[in-house]
């Protein structure tokens, strides 16, 4: 092989490497992820409601700047948590509120815990837990919804179950990651009637690839009493925008390709 062949190959060797090196690390660029857990334990004693929230650091970064935004019947709280969360580690707070002139039935206890990356930046985690104070019935009403892959708009199909006429709240709970124009709902339902209600998701500050719990508290009163139905949705927002990203391993067979089809021409030349 001649010198100028060796060169042609070395500048194509170093290429090779030079492109793996940048496309591979592109994979990296969202390697670490903050994920949080949440887990709430409610009950009612002597018409106060008691809780504990705990949270758990399930990503593979320290979560920092934690803190809780709940809302119990007629208040919102808002509590630090702590400063910094490590990987792995879980805390947690407890809380006892009076249920004042609260009315017997099922209630929402609506959960944001807010937390944040290395640079402060802010991300979100929901949850949604009930509880029944008094003597509770059966709301009467079934909800399902789909995985949305692109948000855009959610729907939830509400179902009514019984032959009574229901007035319906919706409270749509997201996170802070989106937008909703309008994120609460009043509709009403005959008996026996099935209606689908949507509401429009806008990407805020989302990151490709993730996922979201999304909510829909449905409240309505009745002679029995409150009732509260939780129906769960799920927001995906697949990988997508940086097209060399989503290309990258076709790159690196390209070169590799390239590269083995150059030295084999190079050493039959040579032959």
């Amino acid at each position: 092989m001649n010198p100028f062949s060796r060169r042609v190959l070395a500048l194509m060797a170093y290429a090779f490497l030079l492109a793996s090196f940048l496309i591979l690390n592109s994979s990296f660029s969202y390697a670490d992820t903050l994920t949080i857990e949440i887990q709430a334990s409610l009950k009612v004693q002597e018409n106060f409601l008691e809780g504990t929230i705990t949270v758990a650091n399930r990503g593979d970064e320290p979560a920092r700047k934690v803190h809780a935004e709940f809302t119990v019947p007629g208040e919102t709280v808002v509590k630090e948590i702590v400063d910094l969360l490590e990987v792995g580690q879980s805390a947690s707070f407890s809380f006892k509120k009076s249920l004042g002139q609260t009315k017997p039935g099922t209630y929402a206890v609506p959960i944001t815990i807010i937390f944040h990356d290395a640079k402060l930046y802010p991300f979100s985690a929901l949850a949604c837990p009930t509880f029944s104070l008094g003597e509770t019935s059966s709301s009467g009403l079934s909800c399902s919804t789909t995985v949305q892959n692109r948000g855009g708009q959610i729907g939830f199909e509400i179902r009514n179950l019984e032959s009574s006429s229901k007035r319906i709240k919706s409270l749509f709970l997201f996170p802070r990651e989106f937008y909703c124009p309008h994120s609460e709902i009043f509709f009403d339902l005959a008996p026996l009637e099935r209606k689908t209600i949507s509401y429009s998701l806008l990407r805020a500050t989302a990151i490709p690839g993730a996922r979201y719990p999304v909510f829909a508290l449905l409240e309505f009163q009745s002679e029995k009493g409150h009732h509260g139905l939780v129906c769960q949705g799920e927001i995906r927002f697949m990988e997508g925008g940086n097209w060399f990203k989503r290309t990258r391993w076709y790159w690196l067979a390209g070169w590799l390709f390239l590269t083995v089809l150059t030295l084999g021409i190079l050493v039959r030349k040579n032959m």
